[in-house]
């Protein structure tokens, strides 16, 4: 191959080392535009994933916030305590656990971003007071409650 190489002209070696060079510049170049756009692309996307994992933090801190800001409320209020605290059925449960539905539905009118679907108190017998979302549903909530306080 050399002495092919040696034999030809020399407008011809200058042709053939042309196209060598040309070609190789060519494979240079695509390397290096590929390198720096998976490069470019990586970082995208992670920044667009921090940016995504900042919002679900954020997120997630704003609902613990606002639970522990309900949860306070709720240990807090008289009416709700009253209706835990009085298990017989009576004039007076009736109206406690009507107050506890008024202060439960105003909780849940403060939060309309809608983080809580509902949010619910139950007492060590089962029973159960929700605020107005998913109040017609209590039944079945009754009895999981029950299913879980039976296996703990």
């Amino acid at each position: 191959m050399r002495k092919k190489y040696h034999e030809l002209s020399l407008a011809k070696k200058f042709s053939l080392t042309s196209i060598g060079f040309f070609f190789l510049t060519i494979l240079v170049l695509t390397v290096l535009i590929q390198f720096l756009y998976e490069k470019s692309v990586l970082n995208i996307t992670s920044e667009s994933y921090k940016e995504k994992f900042e919002i679900v933090s954020d997120n997630s801190q704003s609902i613990l916030e606002n639970s522990g800001k309900i949860a306070k409320v709720i240990l807090t209020d008289e009416a709700i305590q009253n209706w835990l605290q009085d298990s017989e059925e009576s004039a007076d449960q009736l109206k406690y656990k009507m107050q506890v539905e008024k202060r439960l539905d105003y909780l849940d009118a403060l939060y309309p971003d809608k983080q809580y679907s509902s949010i619910s108190v139950f007492d060590s017998y089962g029973h159960m007071v929700n605020s107005n979302s998913i109040r017609s549903e209590a039944s079945k909530y009754e009895q999981f409650f029950n299913i879980i306080k039976e296996n703990y």
